[in-house]
């Protein structure tokens, strides 16, 4: 197994002595890079329309099982102690 550091370890340190990559940042300074950049992107081109038909459909669809999937999680939940009293089950049978 050779010894030494990796590639992408090698790479990184030379950016860091070339003064291109940060010695270390923090989480907020990393979270804000990350939104701001995030941020261009989507303001600088809509990704929805670069997308195919296919993907398009794709995401319509996933998006509808999520919300259809969440909606019933909820009507579970809010009608839960009415079955249980209804039945007369206690919290370990009812969930």
């Amino acid at each position: 197994m050779p010894r030494g550091p990796t590639p992408a370890a090698s790479g990184f340190r030379r950016r860091v002595r070339a003064g291109l990559a940060p010695l270390a940042q923090s989480a907020d300074d990393i979270l804000s890079t990350l939104l701001v950049e995030s941020s261009k992107a989507m303001s600088s081109s809509k990704w929805y329309g670069q997308i195919e038909t296919v993907q398009r459909r794709s995401l319509i669809a996933a998006s509808l099982g999520w919300m259809l999937d969440s909606m019933d999680v909820q009507l579970y939940a809010l009608i839960l102690l009415d079955v249980m009293e209804s039945l007369d089950m206690d919290t370990g049978t009812g969930g």
